[in-house]
């Protein structure tokens, strides 16, 4: 038997999104409640139609208890902030647990007593039952999952609770892209681990020896430590090194040798000095190695830190 709980905190994009990872948590759905008795479009809540961005969440109470779905919850917003989570404002975007059935109202107490204690405050959250629910357009259902690099408030991190983590590899002769993965594995807490041509070779000289073989056939890539378990990650961050104004070849050996088994969760990131735009060659690197990754980022790391850069990335994955 399912039970189903109405929660608004914020956009409802990343609410969902976050929700969706919890074993017990049956179906999602975002839409607009609480409001007037007649469904409103988008443009009508934004304009102050006076119902909450909320995410419709059914689930299975012998898998998930309600307080521990609220303890998620509590986690993702800012309880004592009225009408605004993170750069959002409005109405809209009040928080409130709204209820179905009285027979959850012990649960919902005990939780919100405990956080507003933890606050020290009075919380901004609204208790209540359920008035009405209009399901939001086609569009912005799993947005996120849709637009992998579409804004939210909640950071991506939060999206990793549920078991699974982040892989970031990189290229072990190119120190840019080593420096580019590691400050993004901080942001995620991810697991890091180098890929390399096999060849013992070191320093720049090395790098570039390696480049100028690998323009006449991709080179064999072994990774580190071993190949990894690729469904212990959900996701996987390849740092890709760029030589001679083009992405590595070496990257590419990367791809046709492990693309197949990553496809579905795969992010890469450029490393670069110039101010280049690489993204059409790598599509076609990516194409003809039968990948389609998810996003890309272009890392430029002469003459600016690009760790602003990076953390915003890590945060829309």
């Amino acid at each position: 038997m399912t039970e189903t709980i109405y929660l608004a905190g914020g956009c409802f994009w990343g609410l969902q999104k976050f929700f969706d990872q919890f074993d017990g948590v049956i179906s999602t759905e975002a839409g607009y409640a609480n409001g007037p008795d007649r469904a409103p479009s988008y443009q009508d809540v934004c304009a102050g139609s006076g119902h909450a961005e909320t995410v419709k969440v059914v689930y299975d109470p012998a898998r998930i208890e309600l307080a521990k779905l609220l303890d998620y919850y509590f986690m993702v917003i800012d309880p004592v902030s009225v009408n605004r989570q993170g750069n959002d404002s409005g109405v809209q975007y009040r928080t409130g647990i709204f209820y179905t059935d009285g027979a959850q109202l012990p649960a919902i107490q005990t939780v919100f007593e405990r956080e507003q204690e933890k606050a020290g405050e009075k919380l901004a959250v609204i208790v209540e039952p359920l008035k009405n629910f209009f399901s939001a357009e086609e569009y912005h259902q799993k947005y996120l999952e849709k637009n992998p690099g579409g804004y939210c408030h909640i950071p991506g991190k939060y999206y990793r609770l549920a078991g699974k983590k982040t892989l970031c590899l990189f290229y072990s002769r190119s120190n840019l892209t080593r420096i580019s993965m590691e400050k993004l594995a901080a942001v995620l807490d991810a697991d890091v681990r180098e890929y390399t041509d096999g060849k013992e070779r070191g320093g720049a000289l090395g790098y570039l020896r390696s480049c100028i073989d690998s323009f006449r056939k991709p080179p064999a890539v072994r990774i580190a430590g071993g190949e990894p378990d690729w469904d212990a990650y959900d996701k996987v961050i390849v740092g890709m090194p760029v030589w001679a104004e083009k992405p590595c070849v070496i990257g590419r050996g990367f791809l046709q040798q492990y693309g197949g088994k990553i496809k579905g969760q795969t992010y890469l990131v450029v490393t670069h000095m110039a101010k280049n735009d690489y993204a059409k060659a790598i599509e076609k690197m990516c194409a003809d190695c039968g990948l389609e990754p998810e996003a890309y980022l272009s890392v430029r790391t002469k003459d600016h830190d690009p760790a602003e850069e990076l953390r915003r990335f890590a945060e829309s994955i």
